[in-house]
Order: C-alpha cells, then structure tokens, then sequence
C-alpha cells in the first residue's frame, strides 16, 4: 500500500486552478503540502527555461518549500526560491540598476542608512513618491543598496526600467508569495504589476496572522484580494496538526 499523501479536495482544488489565487490557510493545515504540490503540478508544464518564484519571508521558510520541492523531484534548477528581499535585490536591482546608473559596481548590501549620513534622505522613498532620485541613482551607481529600501527600490527599478517586467515575464510563469499577509503596500504593489504583466499570481496567507505589524503590515492586502475579481479565492480549514477528534 503506498504511504504517499494525496491532498484533500479543499487542497485539490487549488492545486487544479490555472488563474490567480488567494489561499487562506488556518494554522496546520497544510499549506506548504499544497504550495509544493501545486508547483509539481505547474512544473510539469514548464519550458526548459521557464521556472516560478516561490517567496517565504524568512530564510528558514524558503529553505523548507526548496528542500521539499527538491524532495518531490521537482526541477527547480530555473525557479527563484528565496526571501522577498532576496528577490528583490537579485532579480530586479542588481541586474538592472545598470539601466539607470550606466555602470556595473561591485554591490554591498546595506541593513540600513544609520551609518551613511550622505544617504539619510533616502529614508523618504517609504514615504512619498517625491523622494530625491538623484541621490537613490548615485547610492546604485557606489553598489549600495540598503536592505530597508529594497522594496522601494525595486519598485523604482520597476518604474524606470521597462525590461525588468520583460524579462520576469519571459522566465517565471508564476509567483508565490507565503505569508501574504506579511506584504505592505509596497510589496503588495509589486506583485500586482507582476499579475497585470500575465504572470500567475498565488497568495497563501492567514487573515488572523500579521508577524509584521511593527512595520506598518497588516492583512488588508491579502483581503483585497479575496475581493478581486481576477482572483479565485481558496480556503484551506482542516488542522492537520492535531487529531480529528480535536480539530472538528
């Protein structure tokens, strides 16, 4: 008899969606089970160069989606498997910064501006879009790049460099992003700007849940989703931590 797990039809469901999804998952409910299915699923269909991005927001996270994707057979040698940030930084900022800065330095990844007075000003780009561009260009052109901005960067990037979406669009066919409800507004923006560009977008979150909320982050981007009619949404409710008995 084969020890193999086969997903429930709430899971099945989602692994069988070819659109946008937003899945809601309670805690222990498999939702990495799913996630690691569904790239299996997606995986099967993909060109030689095609892969899919599958972000976690910790380091750990990503490393247990990739060793399971890899565990499953899964090809996932032209797939991005990483941080947010990491995403942003080498698939968007270090291979296109050059577009803007007309150089090509060697980059060193900055936690913060604290200790880069001539760069205290850039801390507007949270802000407000009227921040000192000059000043972000000549920060790329040295190789820096603060890990407190990324995603302000890449977004900018984003805006400036129209064959940054180009090339996303040519090597990914799907972005996965854990933990949706961890997104603030800036990364909530570019994900949709990935999804309007026809990459396929899967949210996997918990509304209850918001690790983030010193950072301004809340759930309000995972819900909108659910309220978008380009996505499907997809709840996954069975606890499969605890016994039946328990989490009926």
């Amino acid at each position: 008899m084969s020890n193999k797990k086969e997903p429930t039809k709430e899971q099945q469901r989602i692994i069988d969606d070819d659109g946008n999804v937003a899945v809601i998952a309670n805690p222990g409910s498999g939702k990495t089970f799913t996630i690691v299915e569904k790239i299996k699923k997606i995986s099967e269909q993909l060109l030689s160069y095609q892969g899919v991005v599958a972000i976690s927001f910790t380091n750990k996270a990503s490393e247990e989606l990739r060793l399971r994707c890899k565990s499953q057979g899964i090809s996932i040698k032209q797939s991005f498997f990483g941080t947010i940030d990491k995403f942003y930084i080498n698939q968007i900022i270090i291979p296109f910064a050059r577009h803007i800065t007309h150089n090509l330095p060697e980059f060193d990844i900055r936690n913060d501006m604290k200790d880069d007075p001539k760069y205290h000003a850039l801390k507007s780009i949270k802000t407000s879009d009227e921040f000192d561009e000059q000043l972000l260009t000549e920060s790329l052109s040295e190789g820096i790049v603060f890990l407190d901005i990324c995603a302000e960067t890449a977004k900018y990037i984003l805006k400036k460099v129209p064959d940054v979406i180009i090339y996303l669009k040519s090597k990914y066919t799907h972005i996965f992003i854990d933990e949706y409800q961890d997104c603030g507004a800036v990364q909530h923006e570019i994900f949709m700007s990935m999804v309007a560009a026809g990459i396929k977008g899967i949210a996997v979150g918990d509304v209850n849940q918001a690790i983030y909320a010193f950072s301004d982050r809340y759930p309000e981007y995972l819900i909108s989703l659910t309220k978008d009619s380009n996505f499907t949404t997809y709840p996954i409710t069975r606890n499969h931590r605890c016994h039946s008995s328990i989490s009926k």
